[in-house]
């Protein structure tokens, strides 16, 4: 019935069970029943139920079902523990331990499940009685796995929904007396979402108990990498479900709050402090504003990147107590990111050549690689009287974007505004000039100059300098473009930017009435610069002309 691997699973699931019933059974007659004692229980109970229900044990499954209702029952009511519940943990346990021996011999034939159906009569008998315990009796405090109600701060670290009251309407379970057969919402639910409860439940329980308990053995890894995998392919069959049922055909884009990132970041941060012996204060500040989902989850692992680079570097100085605070502004189609803390600047205080930011924020690899993904800015250690380290911009949504036009040579071009750093006059900076091309310092850094007609000479005809230069960036990379006058700001929709390209250094263009817009891409930009100076040959030796020339070591 089960391969040897589904077998050695199988039996590490009963095996956790049985070690949660015996903790049951340290309880003395008479005690308050432990609520963490008896959670644990219940949830163990829980996984090996649908475990026993994929197998096909039925009677062992209606048996879990049973006794996790009876539990849940007799902790609402106040129950102490009594002889009753003791002899059905107890024969819980022996039933359990036989099938457990049965799964070790390695035998192909059937588990026996007679010994389980006197036990579901002796449970139903019990749940037909009225329960009446000592709820006006104080509980023992235990460590629970819910967050206090007691209105203090004592909070798990992760806290987690309650579908109790769902849960048992979908459970497996006997009729009660007068209860139509298939009443329950379990008959006309949605398994993508009681599934999706269980997984959730297990991430909660394993990651729980690995760092409360240091249980990290390798069936606990298998049950997690298990559960986040099934909840992330029931998350995405729910999101195409949904995704055909809006009007209009309008595209269904599933949201994240910007306090439910921050949500996420705390627990980030908290599962390391712990795991390292971190003391790590985090605050958080963020405007109220949604984020597309697969954007939310970038700026996620962006932010947790960098403040863990930070944490790591003070580690490393041998300290591990680091506040910081992270402030994040919506700027309309976009936001800024700022992400202060009161640790040592490595970068401006090191005698070493800072060519690469990347060498002392190794995090900053994987940031650096979405950040460029999604056409957005960064700045590491700025300096020039800004005290936070890490700061940079990232769009929040596909379906709207701001951009910033820009004029030369009888044309106009647009580029997204999280893209732009900004603009300065030629009149209040010095250009030089050099076998380089020209350039001028901006935010402490030397970056490159150009007219776009440089780049495209075969499609744009030559035109001025301009009177104002537009700095773009990609990343930590900056080039500044020239232009006659500072441009303006324009909103465009999605619906109203195509995917025909122009010339060399677009790949889009943006419709606003009558007229066209070439979507200037950074990337297309910086490479297309990087070709003209014949920096291309030598890329692979000394890296991009960005690196080499206008990289911000800010």
């Amino acid at each position: 019935m089960l391969s040897s691997e589904n077998r050695q699973l199988f039996g590490e699931q009963v095996s956790d069970h049985i070690a949660k019933l015996n903790d049951l059974m340290g309880l003395a007659c008479g005690q308050t029943l432990d609520r963490c004692s008896v959670e644990k229980a219940c949830f163990a109970g829980r996984l090996l139920e649908g475990s026993t229900r994929m197998l096909g044990l039925d009677e062992w499954c209606r048996t879990l079902s049973m006794f996790r209702d009876l539990m849940e029952k007799s902790l609402d009511s106040g129950r102490h523990w009594d002889e009753q519940v003791s002899q059905i943990v107890s024969e819980l346990l022996e039933s359990e331990e036989v099938a457990v021996e049965m799964i070790s011999a390695d035998d192909e034939g059937e588990i026996d499940l007679a010994h389980f159906g006197g036990l579901n009569e002796e449970i139903e008998l019990v749940l037909s009685e009225p329960f009446e315990g000592a709820a006006d009796e104080p509980e023992e405090q235990g460590i629970s796995l819910e967050k206090a109600e007691d209105g203090t701060d004592e909070e798990p670290l992760f806290e987690m929904p309650s579908w109790d009251k769902d849960e048992r309407d979908q459970a497996p379970r006997f009729e009660e007396p007068g209860q139509a057969s298939g009443s329950a919402r379990g008959s006309e639910g949605f398994a993508t979402i009681t599934r999706l409860h269980d997984s959730l439940r297990k991430i909660d329980y394993r990651l729980e108990e690995c760092l409360s308990e240091g249980n990290r053995g390798d069936a606990g890894i298998r049950d997690l990498e298990l559960a986040i995998g099934e909840s992330e392919f029931f998350m995405a069959m729910l999101a195409s479900m949904l995704g055909r049922l809006g009007e209009n055909r309008k595209t269904f884009r599933s949201k994240v709050s910007s306090s439910t990132v921050m949500d996420g970041l705390k627990d980030f941060i908290g599962v390391q402090s712990r795991m390292r012996n971190w003391k790590t204060e985090l605050r958080t500040r963020t405007d109220d504003f949604s984020l597309e989902r697969e954007a939310a989850t970038d700026l996620a692992i962006i932010l947790e990147n960098c403040v863990f680079d930070i944490c790591r570097m003070s580690e490393r100085g041998s300290r591990r107590d680091v506040s910081v605070k992270i402030d994040i502004s919506n700027e309309g189609s976009y936001l800024t990111a700022r992400l202060f803390d009161d640790a040592s600047d490595y970068l401006s205080d090191s005698e070493i050549d800072r060519d690469d930011a990347m060498a002392y924020y190794h995090g900053l690899l994987q940031a650096r690689g979405l950040l460029r993904k999604w056409g957005a800015l960064l700045w590491v250690e700025p300096g020039e009287g800004s005290e936070d380290r890490f700061r940079f911009t990232f769009p929040r949504t596909s379906v709207i974007t701001d951009y910033h036009l820009i004029d030369t040579g009888g044309m106009s071009f647009a580029v997204p505004k999280h893209g732009v750093d900004g603009t300065v006059d030629i009149s209040s900076v010095r250009i030089g000039s050099d076998q380089s091309g020209r350039s001028l310092m901006y935010g402490g850094s030397r970056i490159p100059v150009c007219r776009l007609d440089e780049l495209a000479a075969d499609e744009l005809r030559a035109c001025s300098d301009g009177d104002h230069v537009v700095i773009l960036g990609l990343a930590e990379k900056r080039i500044g473009i020239m232009s006659d006058g500072p441009g303006r700001k324009v909103e465009g929709l999605i619906e109203q930017v195509t995917e025909n390209g122009w010339a060399s250094l677009s790949s889009r263009l943006l419709h606003i009435g009558e007229r066209e817009f070439p979507v200037l891409d950074a990337q297309l930009v910086i490479d297309r610069y990087s070709w003209v100076l014949g920096l291309e040959d030598d890329e692979e030796e000394t890296g991009s002309w960005v690196d080499d020339v206008a990289e911000v070591n800010q």
